[in-house]
């Protein structure tokens, strides 16, 4: 069943690559050029994404499904990504608090799919979340 798992978090973290590309690239760029307001889903989605992205793709590299270090590799990515963007708060790149906001969404939503996977699939390791 970890190989099922692990499968799953890589196409994940694929697709939700992808759609941040596709947000920054397209949507992004589309919204600007057309003067729409998206109330700032435009400047956060991506980090979102890439959040999303990158949290399943260290899972899918992890060696065994533990969920102790599941969510060690999440809170890790996560102060990671914030670092940087609280980082551009103190340079000269841009800061945006919704994109903190994204972040922390995209957090919760992978530890939720996780725990989720890890019960669906009968993992003794599930018992260890309370």
């Amino acid at each position: 069943m970890e190989n099922k798992i692990k499968k799953i978090y890589l196409v994940i973290a694929i697709i939700t690559t992808v759609c941040g590309f596709i947000f920054k690239l397209g949507y992004r760029s589309y919204i600007y050029k057309n003067n729409i307001n998206d109330f700032g889903i435009a400047d956060s989605a991506p980090n979102f994404f890439y959040t999303v992205g990158i949290i399943f793709f260290m899972l899918y590299i992890q060696k065994k499904i533990e969920m102790k270090a599941t969510r060690n590799i999440i809170l890790a990515t996560t102060a990671g990504v914030l670092t940087y963007e609280l980082e551009q708060n103190f340079t000269s790149m841009i800061f945006d608090v919704k994109d903190i906001i994204a972040t922390i969404i995209g957090t919760i939503i992978c530890y939720l799919i996780c725990r989720y996977l890890n019960e669906r699939y009968n993992l003794s390791t599930a018992k260890e979340v309370s």
